[in-house]
This record gives structure tokens, C-alpha cells and sequence, in this order.
């Protein structure tokens, strides 16, 4: 029996296309993780995808959506929070650790900061759906690695860290809003 795709139909749904600049991401999601060992690569790497993410506003909920850039960023956290060769950078004298948890650091204050800011509510959702993700990957290396260890502590400043930046922008949103309603 011979099987032709010609004779085949099927219903695609265009609302679960992709962008061509999210697939684009996808390959570089990939092996994001897996480049951890090389410093270089990986901050280079994660400043490009800032750089992008900063200029593509309008990928930024697909890519967190759909092509799991957070998850990418999280599992790549947590391999430079466990690599026993993080030494100290030539360049910063900062440890290279550091340079990658900097990194992610800013790529997730850049989409708390925009999606706090948006309008739309289900943007808001989104956030949530990050800071619990990093809750939950804090959470399972303190049941891994103990609740007092450095991987657990960089992980919890991080949240802190993410919170305090959606708060920030709420409180610029409502003083904004504030002052727009007192000037009408």
C-alpha cells in the first residue's frame, strides 16, 4: 500500500502559526543551556537575545508562551549556579557565574517591566506564570541542594529581585494614572 500526502487534507488553525522571528529562537532555546560552560559564548548569547527581545516587543509573549524562553533561561540559571568552573572573569574580575546570573537577571527585569506595563490584562497573567516558575525551580533546589545553598539564595534574590521591579512599574503606572485623572 502506498500512502500520498496529495490525497491527504488536514485543518491547520493559523492562530497556531508562529512568528518567523520566534522560530528563529527556537534552535538558539535550545542549546542555550548547553553553552553555560562557555562564558563568552553564553553572555554574548544572552545580550543578543536582550538586544532582540528589547527591539521585538511584540515576540516577547510568544517567545515566553510558545517557544519556552523561560524555561530556557531558568534550566540555563541553574546549570551556571551548579558549574564547578565558574572562576573569576579576566575582564571584570566578576565570576563568571555571576556574568550569566546578571545576564538572565536583566532579560527577565526587561519582560517583568513590559509586561507589567501593558494594558492587557492576560499580560499581567504571564508575569505570574514567570515569577511561579522561578518559585518553583527555587523551591526544588532547596529541596536538592538544602535550603541554605548559594544556588537557593541567588534564586530567592532573583525573585525578590523581579517582584520589586513589577512593583516599581505598577507604582509608576498608578501615579501616572493618578496625575492623568487629577489633570482632567
Amino acid at each position: 500500500h502506498t500512502f500520498s500526502f496529495d490525497r491527504m487534507e488536514m485543518e491547520v488553525d493559523p492562530s497556531l502559526a508562529l512568528p518567523h522571528q520566534v522560530v528563529m529562537f527556537i534552535p538558539l532555546l535550545s542549546v542555550l543551556p548547553h553553552c553555560v560552560q562557555d562564558v563568552v559564548l553564553c553572555h554574548n548569547t544572552l545580550a543578543v537575545m536582550l538586544e532582540l527581545l528589547t527591539k521585538n516587543s511584540d515576540l516577547q509573549v510568544p517567545l515566553i508562551q510558545r517557544a519556552h524562553l523561560v524555561d530556557s533561561l531558568l534550566l540555563t540559571l541553574k546549570k551556571a549556579l551548579h558549574t564547578d568552573s565558574c572562576g573569576v572573569s579576566d575582564v571584570s574580575g566578576e565570576s563568571e557565574c555571576q556574568i550569566i546570573l546578571a545576564d538572565i537577571t536583566e532579560i527577565l527585569s526587561c519582560l517583568t517591566n513590559a509586561l507589567v506595563a501593558s494594558t492587557q490584562h492576560k499580560f499581567f497573567m504571564v508575569i505570574l506564570e514567570i515569577l511561579q516558575q522561578l518559585s518553583l525551580v527555587s523551591r526544588s533546589e532547596a529541596v536538592v541542594c538544602g535550603g541554605q545553598a548559594s544556588c537557593v539564595g541567588h534564586l530567592r534574590v532573583m525573585e525578590a529581585h523581579l517582584l520589586q521591579v513589577a512593583l516599581s512599574r505598577i507604582q509608576v503606572s498608578a501615579a501616572t494614572s493618578s496625575h492623568t485623572l487629577t489633570h482632567q
